[in-house]
């Protein structure tokens, strides 16, 4: 080809006006929309993703509700909410989230909550297998969509895992409700102690040894609501976490102005579990006893307020007090590999309590994320119990808890001079450290959520191995004047299946024995073969 040739083809590609270039300036930019709105498309930002989430949870969970009687009109309204809070990025996508979102359209049903005990209206194990079904539905129809049913989007992908672990869970809560039981009565019974002024109430305690005699795991439904003062900080906190308060009545503007003196600037007022009511279930499949636990949320002015004695408190007598938080508290008894129980001396600075003995782990479940502390959820973000024991654990003894397997005990309400109405979950577990092994560990203990807590002083108690020392365990706490009501109930619990043993399963016997033990002159000196030890050195 000549030079003159290719110049003229070259010439001949370019555009020869000003409308020519104008021209290929609005094919490029038609091309470059499709290409971003196509991009758009497949990552999930159109319609079709905002109609496949309120769509499909309508005609599979949506189907089941309106089954039980639900308002076609609610139902439609509750989906639709639900879609847009995940698209907008105000609803978190986890199986807890869904719990919710069930449990507040029954509220509005004014149908009882949590579902994972009561269902949705109809029989329990029925209502939650179908619900389960619903989920799996829900999740396979999200995944099934193509392309151009937003298919590709991340979004949709999500809400499919979580709507399929939704499903897994419901199917387990089906499982024990099918079996669902009542507490065995010889477990539960009340002692009371005149030298501390102190009431214990005891519940789902172990019974023996044997299986199906104890409580094997534990299952937490979650309410969305917390207890508040109206007008205070906690209050602010409710609307910042989209959590429902709950309005709790102050007594004039006296107690307003002693609350803020008394959390200003010295307490901080965060959240603690409330407990609404417990119930044991036994799974029929598998045999497996556990205690499920209602718990909703409780401002900690609101604890101080209803549970705390005098200037503990607000200021308020004993008789005054109404326990209306419904506070739980947990503990663990560590038990070492030399067979010591692992008892800690609470320092000067805590609340209550102060100078008294108290089981090797005390504290609260993180029921909201605060500065410092993690936050006590299992992978579904449920609230763990567990957790916030193997957290507590090492927080102020420095021993991890994690691989270790916690032993229930029970369950535990007080009445003490100090506090009114308080719930403890009662577990115990071993440790692969010795009881020197675990004093030492202490200088790892948390410095601000720890060490404040003991003052370094460590009891080893030897584990009763006979009726002998098991009656000299028991003396000891249920007269001593300085052991906190945690410690008292759980090595009473500790030792109860021991003791219903030698009375031959007869608990009349076993309570009897108990109360007359508490009742008794006070022990002239500690069982034998305590060891104190110090964390410190």
């Amino acid at each position: 080809m000549h030079l003159s040739q290719a110049a003229a083809t070259t010439d001949s590609f370019w555009p020869g006006s000003l409308d020519g270039w104008i021209g290929i300036l609005g094919d490029s930019t038609t091309f470059l929309i499709a290409i971003v709105g196509l991009s758009l498309w497949i990552r999930g930002r159109n319609p079709v993703v905002s109609f496949a989430l309120r769509n499909d949870r309508r005609r599979t969970i949506g189907a089941v509700l309106t089954s039980r009687g639900y308002g076609r009109i609610t139902t439609r309204r509750a989906c639709r909410t639900a879609a847009e809070r995940l698209v907008l990025g105000q609803r978190a996508l986890t199986v807890a989230t869904e719990l919710r979102w069930i449990d507040e359209t029954a509220r509005d049903h004014r149908l009882p909550v949590p579902v994972a005990l009561h269902g949705i209206g109809g029989e329990p194990s029925d209502d939650l297998q179908r619900l389960s079904t619903a989920y799996r539905a829900f999740a396979h129809r999200l995944k099934a969509r193509g392309l151009l049913g937003g298919g590709t989007a991340p979004i949709l992908a999500e809400q499919a895992d979580v709507a399929a672990r939704t499903g897994e869970y419901l199917m387990a809560q089906a499982m024990f409700a099918m079996g669902t039981t009542t507490a065995d009565a010889r477990g539960s019974f009340a002692i009371g102690i005149p030298a501390r002024s102190t009431q214990l109430r005891l519940e789902h305690v172990r019974i023996g040894e044997g299986p199906g005699q104890g409580i094997d795991d534990i299952a937490v439904s979650h309410l969305a609501e917390r207890l508040v003062f109206p007008d205070t900080f906690a209050e602010t906190l409710c609307r910042a976490d989209g959590i429902e308060p709950m309005p709790l009545p102050l007594r004039g503007e006296a107690d307003r102005r002693l609350l803020e003196q008394r959390l200003s600037g010295k307490f901080f007022d965060g959240t603690l579990p409330s407990l609404r009511g417990t119930v044991r279930q036994r799974d029929p499949a598998s045999g497996w006893v556990r205690l499920h636990l209602v718990l909703a949320e409780a401002a900690y002015s609101a604890v101080m307020a209803t549970h705390n004695v005098g200037d503990r408190g607000i200021g308020r007598r004993r008789d005054e007090l109404s326990g209306a938080a419904r506070v739980l508290t947990l503990s663990c008894l560590p038990v070492t590999s030399d067979e010591q129980i692992i008892v800690v001396r609470r320092s000067a600075h805590v609340r209550t309590g102060e100078g008294q003995w108290a089981v090797g782990v005390n504290g609260n479940l993180e029921m909201r994320p605060r500065f410092g502390i993690s936050l006590d959820r299992d992978p579904h973000g449920i609230p763990d119990p567990r957790l916030a024991i193997v957290r507590e654990a090492a927080e102020e003894l420095g021993v991890d808890l994690s691989e270790q397997p916690l032993e229930i005990l029970g369950i535990s309400q007080f009445d003490s001079d100090q506090e009114v109405a308080v719930s403890i979950l009662l577990t115990a577990c071993r440790v692969s450290l010795t009881a020197a092994e675990l004093a030492a560990r202490g200088r790892y203990s948390h410095a601000t959520e720890g060490r404040w807590e003991s003052d370094g002083a460590i009891l080893a108690v030897p584990v009763p191995t006979d009726i002998a020392s098991v009656e000299s365990l028991l003396r000891w706490t249920l007269t001593a004047p300085d052991h906190q009501p945690h410690l008292t109930s759980a090595l009473v619990a500790l030792t109860y299946p021991r003791l219903m043993e030698e009375m031959n399963g007869d608990a009349d016997a076993a309570h009897d024995y108990l109360r007359k033990l508490a009742t008794s002159s006070p022990a002239s000196s500690p069982p034998p073969g305590i060891t104190e030890m110090s964390s410190r050195r």
